[in-house]
């Protein structure tokens, strides 16, 4: 269950982390105002779910040995801990000068399925965690459970972002405020990150 509630967690720090998911959501909203920003948003997250589900699909398939995804884990912490440094040096989401592209569902799935972070966030950090729920569930339960709750909370922090595209556009802009909201993410990821590393290290018997 406490895999599960990260799940979440992840996917709800993943729905507000500047990238190119909210870069094409703002600039539909720009372009189109909520109608557009909300067609963006549905394909983004088909795309994003069928890119990971193929990942994920191809990496369990394949005669990996569970010990690997320890070692795994422990980059996975890494990639926390960088994700986390990358966040707590942010204040705001800057605008994009080119207000001209028009992001067509073909553009998002291409996007998506070149977008290299997406593969290794989640093969480094959410496998692992995956691979340790399934000591519970079945593998195919487990993996299905972790990316509804992800997909879940990364709905909902992305479609507020959304909403606060259209409603506070401007008042986003403040430094003040999009700094407290990256520094409780990039806290979250640090803790989570530490964690990994703890479980790894332990599960390797090096303490």
């Amino acid at each position: 269950m406490q895999t599960l509630l990260e799940a979440l967690g992840l996917g709800l720090v993943g729905g507000v982390v500047p990238g190119s998911i909210l870069t094409i959501l703002l600039v539909s909203v720009i372009e189109g105002g909520f109608h557009a920003g909300r067609r963006a948003f549905i394909w983004s997250l088909a795309a994003e779910i069928t890119v990971v589900s193929i990942l994920l699909i191809l990496l369990f398939i394949l005669p990996i040995p569970e010990g690997l995804f320890n070692y795994i884990g422990l980059v996975g912490g890494l990639v926390l801990f960088y994700f986390a440094w990358q966040i707590f040096h942010l204040h705001k989401i800057n605008q994009p000068e080119d207000r001209s592209v028009v992001f067509s569902a073909g553009k998002i799935y291409s996007l998506a399925a070149t977008n290299a972070p997406l593969y290794i966030f989640w093969v480094t950090v959410c496998a692992p965690l995956i691979w340790q729920l399934a000591k519970e569930w079945p593998i195919a339960i487990s993996t299905i459970s972790f990316v509804a709750l992800f997909e879940i909370g990364w709905s909902i922090s992305t479609f507020a972002i959304l909403l606060i595209f259209v409603k506070a556009r401007h008042y986003l802009t403040n430094p003040l405020v999009m700094r407290k909201v990256y520094l409780g993410a990039a806290t979250l990821l640090l803790l989570l990150g530490i964690k990994m590393i703890y479980q790894g290290v332990y599960s390797l018997g090096l303490i």
